[in-house]
């Protein structure tokens, strides 16, 4: 088993425990997010184990999800700010993931994210989605930070809440061993 064989098992196990609290994390899981977990989750399974699916497809799967999660989800003008701004975050994390996917294959021969059509050379799109990554997961655990500090800090709540923050933060580090395939 290599160093990259460790870090897509690794990706796929901080899948799957984002989406499997986000599925435990509230009474009524938010569908929309509950379908760009399970999508990432399945997305991270044939990368790592099937390798069926062409993975242009998950990435075109998990943008649509993504933007379907904002223009879909109900009652999304009547939330409050942190839970639009939790909303924002899953949707630009799922367009991040589904870029991702698509770099860290090697369907060719070539390294993980080679590809140099359309006069963009794999170093730079690399670079950009690397960045576009490490970017989100900054402005993640800053969310995650800062909400934190208005948690409740007993009782069912408290775990409730302590779940849903676990799903983004379980995605972050998800993306981030994916970062490191990409780049290695």
């Amino acid at each position: 088993m290599t160093g990259a064989d460790l870090l897509h098992a690794g990706a796929l196990a901080l899948t799957g425990l984002g989406a499997c609290c986000t599925a435990i994390g509230r009474p009524r899981p938010r569908v929309w997010e509950l379908v760009l977990g399970v999508l990432s989750f399945l997305a991270m399974g044939d990368i790592v184990i099937w390798q069926s699916v062409a993975p242009v497809w998950w990435c075109t799967a998990l943008i649509a999800g993504s933007l379907l999660s904002v223009v879909a989800a109900p009652g999304r003008r009547s939330l409050a700010g942190d839970e639009r701004g939790a909303r924002a975050m899953d949707a630009l994390g799922g367009v991040v993931m589904g870029m991702l996917v698509l770099l860290m294959t090697d369907t060719s021969g070539q390294a993980p994210g080679a590809h140099s059509g359309h006069g963009v050379s794999a170093g730079a799109l690399t670079t950009v989605v690397a960045g576009a990554a490490i970017a989100y997961a900054a402005a993640c655990v800053l969310m995650a930070f800062r909400t934190s500090q208005r948690m409740p800090t007993a009782g069912r709540q408290a775990t409730t809440v302590r779940l849903r923050r676990i799903a983004p933060l379980a995605m972050v580090a998800s993306m981030l061993l994916m970062v490191a395939v990409v780049l290695s």
